[in-house]
Formats: structure tokens, C-alpha cells, sequence
């Protein structure tokens, strides 16, 4: 009599769509948190994390990578143990997996390898087959929370910007073989409503302040930036892409002082003059902090987008004043008049 294995056949089906408890460091956990806020992974009331659907986009686009790179460890480290040590195949790869396990936690310092926290992943249409071949395949013995740990911290060592690269890697390939063929591509964002918007892609670069990658392209014959996490498609044509020495002086310019601010083509040397105050303040203040072509004594010469100046110097209030070009002044000290205006009408 044939044995019907349907019962059985649906409760691993069932079990593979429950969802995983992993257990993680309080640093690893940080990195993934952050990570999905700064990708911005939302749920629809656009505030809240969404970090299945983040950690879902982390395995679909790195578990290959990651299991290529753990078995080619593990049988180097099970080839060593084999060969100094008089122990059988089995025990030297439970020991080389073991080690790789706790290896990857190394990375993190003063304590952050302890297992006090925890993330939820549950499978998705997308992710199923993936949590299939690991489950039948590489596990051997351990649990999705070890396997899924080791992902994560793997992950989680890399640089922002090549993580950024990782999780929107469909969309990263795409631009990068359009720019190796020279063609122009459209692309919506996850900002203008998925309109297309048809551009010339010039490079990738990384925001060495905010450590995001940045598209630069042209778009109706101006230079702009798009930052690769908002994104949200793109698709080659076939028009070629060419760009003037004009544009490619000003990607040079963006790429040496902030890729993710725009840039005018009208935007003159700015000259800002610090008080000894001031001094203190641009020394420790890092973020966004412009990069000056030359100093001499308190006056700083710029040639970074007005954009930045004006996000960096506004919190420097009488500690900085602009002196060149007009326009910047301008917009400063408007700035500064309608803040103590709020101030003054608030009071009343």
C-alpha cells in the first residue's frame, strides 16, 4: 500500500512559514535598525519600521553571497582541522562551524557579542524558496536563528555604502551597466509618485559625511543627485548618454565636497568669516561639514554648494558671518531675521 506523505509534506510547508526568532547582539541589532530606517523601510503609516521587510530584501539579495563565502570557510577550516588533528570528517566540520559561528561576532566590541536581543523575520512569496534550500541544505544540525545571526553579521561588517549597494542591488546593477554601455535610463523614485524621469547616468558615489550611495546624472542638461535607496526603478533605453566638460567639472566638483547636494552652475567662491567662537564650533562639528579650498585665520574660502553652507553655518548664528557672494548672505540673514521674528511673535 502506497504511504501518503501529504500530511507531512504540509506540515513542513507549515513550519517553513512560521516565523524566526534570531537571536542577536545589541550592536547587531542597532546596525539592523538603523540601517532600515536609513533605507527607509516603512510601513504605510511611513513612520514605522517595517524590518521584515528590510531583513526579507537582506536575505533575497545576500544569501548566495553569504553561502558561498560560509562553505568555502568552513571546508578550508575542516581541510586544516582534518589534516593536524587525528579526528573524522564529521567532528572537524562541527568544530570548523562552530568556530565560523563564533568568529563573526568578533566584530563586535566591549560586550556587544552577547545574545540579549532579538529580530522576527517571517517568510514572504519572495524569501520562501530561500528559507527552503537552507533548511534543507545547510543547517545540518543548527537552527535558522544561528544561520540567520551569522547572515546578519556578516551583513552588518561591511560599510554603509556597500550595504546601501546590497540591499538595492537590482537597481545598483542596472545603473552601473547603463553607465558601462553609455545609454540613458529612467528611473522613478520612491518621492515623485513613480513618474518616470528620464536622465543620462554618469557614476555611483559614495556621501563620505552621511555614507550614501549617490547616482549623479543629468536631467534636462542639469547635474543632480539621486540617492540610490529612493530608487525605486529603473530601466535602459536606448539613447546614448553624453555629457559636456561642463557637467563632468561639476560631478568632479560634487563627488570632492557633498554628492548629495545640488549645485548651481551660478554658484561663486563663498568667503565666511568665523569669530574664535566659530573656530571651535567648525572643529567639532563634523556633520555635513563643508571642506574649505583655503584658510587664513578666521576667513574660510568655500566652493561647496550654497545648499550646505547654509544647512551647516545656520546653527553658528553670530559666530559666522558670510561675506561673499551677497546672494548667501542674503539668504542667511533672512534666515536669521524670520527665526527671531518666531521668536518675538511666540513671546507676545
Amino acid at each position: 500500500m502506497a504511504k501518503n506523505f501529504a500530511p507531512v509534506v504540509e506540515l513542513y510547508d507549515w513550519v517553513m512559514m512560521q516565523k524566526s526568532k534570531i537571536a542577536v547582539s545589541a550592536a547587531l541589532k542597532a546596525v539592523l535598525a538603523k540601517d532600515a530606517e536609513s533605507f527607509e523601510f516603512f510601513k504605510r503609516d511611513g513612520r514605522t519600521i517595517n524590518m521584515n521587510a528590510f531583513l526579507s530584501k537582506l536575505i533575497v539579495n545576500y544569501s548566495e553571497t553569504f553561502r558561498t563565502r560560509r562553505s568555502a570557510l568552513i571546508e578550508r577550516l575542516k581541510a586544516e582541522l582534518f589534516a593536524a588533528l587525528d579526528i573524522g570528517d564529521e567532528r572537524a566540520e562541527e568544530i570548523a562551524r562552530g568556530f565560523v559561528s563564533r568568529a563573526m561576532r568578533l566584530h563586535f566590541k566591549d560586550g556587544g557579542d552577547k545574545l540579549c536581543e532579538s529580530v522576527s523575520v517571517k517568510p514572504t512569496d519572495e524569501t520562501r524558496g530561500i528559507f527552503r534550500l537552507i533548511a534543507d541544505n545547510e543547517l545540518k544540525g543548527s537552527t535558522f536563528s544561528e544561520y540567520f545571526r551569522g547572515m546578519f553579521e556578516s551583513y552588518a561588517q561591511m560599510p554603509q555604502d556597500e550595504r546601501e549597494k546590497l540591499i538595492f542591488a537590482d537597481g545598483y546593477k542596472a545603473i552601473v551597466a547603463a553607465i558601462e554601455k553609455g545609454k540613458k535610463i529612467f528611473v522613478t523614485t520612491k518621492r515623485n509618485s513613480g513618474k518616470p524621469v528620464v536622465l543620462a547616468p554618469y557614476a555611483v558615489v559614495s556621501s563620505k559625511e552621511e555614507m550614501h550611495c549617490y547616482l549623479l546624472a543629468t536631467v534636462k542638461g542639469k547635474c543632480r543627485p539621486f540617492r540610490l535607496s529612493r530608487i525605486a526603478s529603473v530601466f535602459e533605453i536606448d539613447e546614448p548618454a553624453s555629457f559636456s566638460d561642463g557637467q563632468k567639472n561639476m560631478f568632479a566638483r560634487m563627488t570632492a565636497y557633498a554628492p548629495q547636494y545640488i549645485y548651481s552652475d551660478d554658484e561663486k567662491e563663498a568667503v565666511i568669516e568665523l569669530t574664535d567662537e566659530g573656530i571651535k564650533l567648525f572643529k567639532a562639528l563634523f556633520v555635513h561639514r563643508p571642506l574649505p579650498t583655503s584658510v587664513d585665520g578666521g576667513v574660510y574660502r568655500f566652493n561647496c554648494s550654497y545648499m550646505q553652507l547654509k544647512q551647516y553655518f545656520s546653527s553658528f548664528g553670530k559666530e559666522a558671518y558670510v561675506r561673499e557672494p551677497k546672494e548667501l548672505r542674503d539668504i542667511m540673514a533672512r534666515f536669521h531675521r524670520e527665526a527671531d521674528a518666531m521668536y518675538k511673535e511666540r513671546e507676545e
